[in-house]
């Protein structure tokens, strides 16, 4: 017959089993970075290093977050980004909690979160009655949206710009959440639901994962981004640029072409028109940031003339200004034309932006195909490999272009200019940019008058 265990033996065991208990319980609950996806791992670790992602949330982080817990990653998160417990902010603002504005929580956080704006329950107090919050119901994606733009308003950032962010399905989302997922969007906070288009499901659930890795992209102190705006964006459709077109500058023209050489005193009375009146001279490369400027106005120059660089340059310098220089790459060894190093340092200054006006300067409209390629992709890899930048625009010489010049431009070039026909207009062809021919004797008046 089998002795009984002794009463020691039975204590071993019993403490071995409780011992393991708790790791098995975790194991089973999720309280691990083993519950999260595998690209959500990383971030995680990262939030959890910042210190803001509350307890009763670190685990179990594919699981669909819930009303209230969302509430509390805010205010942590709130309180991490200001360094003030979310007591003072509150105190610092003149707010306090509202007991009474919801029916079903007096959750510390949700009315806090209530109380900055954060968050506005699933039906609003009024006088007669209080609100609902509804603190474990359904969390989805456009609800986080827009408590997670009132988190980052919290914090003290400008959220007020929410430019369209393309989300093909935004006609589904909530009139009172478009602003939001458009911002969330824009900023690369929320990713989208589809895999090659940029769906963003605002009815589908949001993970506590999810939650997470928003709020730790959102870096304390940084401000919102607003979308790059392009000139054809549809957005912007209508709106005018004056680009206008100089060519040399001296006070005794060198050629018969008398009307192409602006006086050097001409020519800084508009630049200091233009910086006293509070215009910003922009390049091509700007033109895919378009909103960024209230005041634009381009300077182009066609032909790389030397006085580009004897006295163009220096008047930029002084002025603070920006111009476009359209060169002729066969003319660099010339002594009446900017050289290769003037063209480099002209281009690393930033005060310049130096593009194409063909190879060797011909009627493009009489050229066969391929002579018409070489001339519009020669001069393009001649530019690049002197200032190491690309070379986005090309000037039509004497604006002379039909459908095969222009087709041959779209091949190497996002813009080309006319020689005239007045302001650009946003939403027209950037093959066929109209500009402002800028004559000799022009005075300041009549300057102010042509971009105004």
């Amino acid at each position: 017959m089998r002795k009984a265990p002794k009463l020691t033996s039975l204590l071993v065991s019993l403490a071995v089993t409780l011992a393991l208990f708790p790791a098995a319980l975790a194991e089973g609950t999720g309280n691990s970075l083993d519950s999260a996806e595998p690209w959500a791992r990383e971030g995680i670790t990262q939030a959890l290093g910042k210190g803001f992602v509350p307890g009763e949330i670190q685990g179990s982080y594919k699981s669909v977050i819930t009303r209230r817990e969302f509430c509390l990653l805010a205010v942590s998160w709130l309180e991490y980004a200001t360094g003030k417990s979310v007591d003072a902010v509150l105190a610092e603002r003149g707010l306090s909690r509202d007991d009474a504005a919801f029916g079903d929580t007096r959750d510390s956080h949700i009315l806090a979160a209530y109380a900055l704006g954060i968050t506005g329950g699933t039906k609003a107090p009024t006088a007669d009655a209080p609100g609902t919050f509804t603190p474990d119901g359904r969390f989805t994606r456009q609800e986080a949206a827009v408590m997670t733009r009132a988190a980052w308003r919290a914090a003290g950032a400008d959220v007020s710009v929410c430019p369209d962010a393309g989300w093909t399905d935004i006609a589904m989302v909530g009139n009172w959440a478009r602003d939001a997922v458009n911002f969330c969007g824009v900023n690369g906070i929320m990713r989208g639901t589809g895999a090659s288009s940029p769906v963003f499901g605002p009815t589908g659930v949001y993970t506590r994962q999810e939650s997470i890795l928003v709020f730790n992209q959102i870096q304390p102190g940084r401000q919102p981004e607003a979308k790059r705006v392009s000139v054809s964006d549809p957005s912007v459709k209508g709106r005018k640029i004056p680009i206008l077109m100089y060519h040399a500058i001296a006070d005794v023209p060198t050629t018969s072409l008398t009307d192409l050489f602006v006086r050097p005193a001409e020519l800084e009375a508009h630049l200091k028109y233009l910086a006293d009146n509070g215009f910003q001279t922009i390049t091509f490369e700007d033109l895919d940031n378009i909103t960024s400027f209230e005041k634009p106005v381009m300077l182009t120059f066609d032909d790389g003339y030397k006085d580009n660089y004897d006295i163009l340059f220096p008047l930029l310098k002084k002025y603070n200004q920006k111009a476009t220089i359209f060169v002729i790459t066969d003319t660099r060894w010339s002594a009446n034309y900017i050289s290769t190093e003037e063209i480099a340092e002209m281009s690393a200054s930033g005060h310049v932006s130096i593009q194409s006006h063909t190879e060797s300067h011909p009627d493009l409209t009489t050229l066969g195909k391929s002579a018409l390629e070489s001339e519009m992709s020669e001069s393009k890899a001649i530019i690049e490999k002197i200032t190491g930048k690309d070379v986005v625009a090309v000037s039509y010489p004497t604006g002379k272009q039909n459908a095969a010049v222009s087709a041959a431009a779209a091949e190497h070039y996002r813009y080309a200019v006319l020689a005239s026909g007045g302001k650009f207009t946003c939403g027209d062809d950037t093959l066929l940019m109209k500009r402002i021919r800028i004559d000799r004797g022009l005075s300041v008046k009549s300057f102010a008058a042509l971009i105004s």
